[in-house]
């Protein structure tokens, strides 16, 4: 029977029974049922390549909360032969129907079967399309759901063989703490443009020259490899270096005159954590000494500042921090420097509107965090 002669309020009761994989089933159908799915199923963002989890998911962008997942899966996907998903397919059967995807000229046929606890499809491919297969379903959810086009994907470090085939990515995240140089994860870093952001848990060493400092945003778990070229050298918007063992108040000194000499128009945030260690990294008074620091006058510029960020406390309140003026263009930037991390704020826009600024209080397992936008997925 063919759904969409049913009357237009049958339909609409029907929709609201619907999984999220039964929207994309019915948008692959035709042209009519997408245009249906786009104008009564459900609203969304973006589309995510969950490679932890073989899956394509999708996500409504904005506050992320901490400790939480914010995409919804819609489909799995996996080689017909590999080992790891043989059991899922031992326990249920395929459905008799298969499906065809067409993208960059190629057909790819999948076999559809059911993952027994998530209750949502498996789309098995031959071995030879599993590095395709993840793009032609973003692409096709993308077009379903009217979605945005970016390319957003999780991976782990020790499947980076099967790493979906493209060249660009929006926002990208890397798991997996030890992470060999072998040339295969070398490559793959010097082949990719990475356009937005950049989350980082790896010990594979990047030269301050090296094209990902361009992405607007980093966040990098484990930084023991950073020096202070790598502060210097930074072409984004925001970069987070957490564990930089080789950054101290010596660094911190040689970054600032290096930004208050230099031509840098495109910083907004710098936070650097040295990680646990004896003694204090950091030496606020002798920092303070070497420059013309001022406080904070309400003249100048407003009292909190307008930036995406999580964290355990408020700091984005700059009403008690020290200011400092590049005189080649005027430039406000803002410093606060504890034992064991420093950040620097860099006021593009001096005076953001007040309700932009307002964190939101989130509590999860005792903890409060503090949460304002969104700067990566």
């Amino acid at each position: 029977m063919n759904f969409l002669q049913f009357p237009y309020l049958v339909q609409i009761e029907i929709l609201q029974h619907f999984q999220l994989y039964e929207f994309f089933f019915l948008g692959m159908c035709s042209k009519r049922a997408k245009i249906l799915v786009q104008r009564l199923g459900p609203k969304y963002d973006k589309a995510v390549i969950d490679c932890l989890f073989s899956c394509i998911g999708v996500q409504t962008t904005g506050i992320v909360r901490p400790l939480s997942d914010d995409v919804d899966q819609v489909v799995m996907y996996s080689a017909e032969n590999k080992p790891e998903n043989v059991h899922l397919r031992n326990k249920k059967p395929f459905w008799k129907k298969r499906i065809e995807l067409n993208f960059r000229k190629k057909r790819i046929r999948c076999r559809i079967s059911s993952h027994p606890v998530k209750r949502i499809p498996i789309l098995w491919c031959k071995r030879e399309y599993i590095k395709l297969l993840p793009m032609a379903l973003h692409y096709h959810i993308c077009d379903i759901f009217n979605l945005s086009t970016d390319i957003q994907i999780k991976f782990r470090v020790s499947d980076i063989s099967e790493f979906p085939d493209t060249n660009v990515v929006d926002n990208l995240k890397a798991h997996g703490v030890i992470w060999n140089e072998d040339d295969v994860s070398r490559t793959l870093f010097e082949n990719i443009r990475i356009k937005n952001s950049l989350w980082l848990s790896t010990k594979l060493l990047f030269e301050p020259e090296h094209h990902i400092f361009s992405a607007n945003h980093i966040y990098s778990y484990s930084s023991k490899w950073v020096t202070v070229d790598h502060l210097m050298k930074f072409q984004g918007r925001s970069v987070w270096f957490m564990d930089a063992v080789s950054i101290g108040t010596e660094e911190l000194v040689t970054f600032i005159n290096d930004w208050l000499n230099g031509s840098n128009t495109k910083l907004e945030v710098m936070f650097v954590g040295s990680g646990s260690s004896e003694h204090p990294k950091f030496d606020k008074e002798k920092t303070m000494k070497s420059f013309d620091f001022f406080p904070w006058n309400p003249e100048k510029r407003g009292g909190r500042f307008k930036f995406a960020l999580i964290n355990e406390t408020d700091t984005s309140d700059c009403t008690r921090e020290m200011d400092i003026e590049r005189e080649s263009d005027g430039t406000l930037a803002t410093i606060m420097i504890e034992d064991f991390y420093f950040r620097f704020y860099v006021w593009h826009e001096r005076f953001p509107d007040p309700s932009t600024t307002q964190p939101e209080f989130y509590e999860q397992n005792s903890m409060t965090f503090f949460t304002i936008g969104n700067i990566t997925f």
